[in-house]
């Protein structure tokens, strides 16, 4: 037994992000309360970058372009993903989509979900 908690506190020394499932404080229905755990309520941005994409006039191509430009080295493809909600949003990324649009990063979230990230953004 002691060999497990040394094992333990030795892995959790070296990799200090890793936290085991049975020591989480808070389930993802703790972070969701209305039960709104679906494929893209991990992806809540998603929807949101196509939206403003297309509002102005882009394509994923161009703005995937922009993006480069800028320094966030992404693809057509991925950012594709991101818009379906099939891949994630890191939050490094989150604030390149935000610079990039040039719009604070509540506005990428649903106008639901505003709150929860910063101030509410009136549109």
């Amino acid at each position: 037994m002691m060999v497990d908690v040394v094992l333990k506190s030795e892995l959790m020394f070296r990799i200090p992000n890793i936290v085991l499932k049975s020591e989480l404080t808070q389930t993802e229905s703790d972070l969701f309360p209305e039960g709104v755990m679906s494929r893209t309520a991990k992806n809540l941005i998603g929807p949101q970058l196509a939206k403003h994409r297309t509002h102005l006039a882009m394509s994923q191509s161009e703005f995937a372009g922009l993006c480069q430009r800028s320094g966030w080295d992404v693809s057509r493809e991925t950012l594709a993903k991101i818009e379906s909600g099939i891949r994630c949003v890191t939050d490094l990324e989150l604030v390149e989509i935000s610079s990039a649009l040039k719009l604070p990063v509540p506005v990428l979230f649903p106008p639901g979900e505003q709150h929860r990230f910063g101030r509410k953004v009136n549109q």
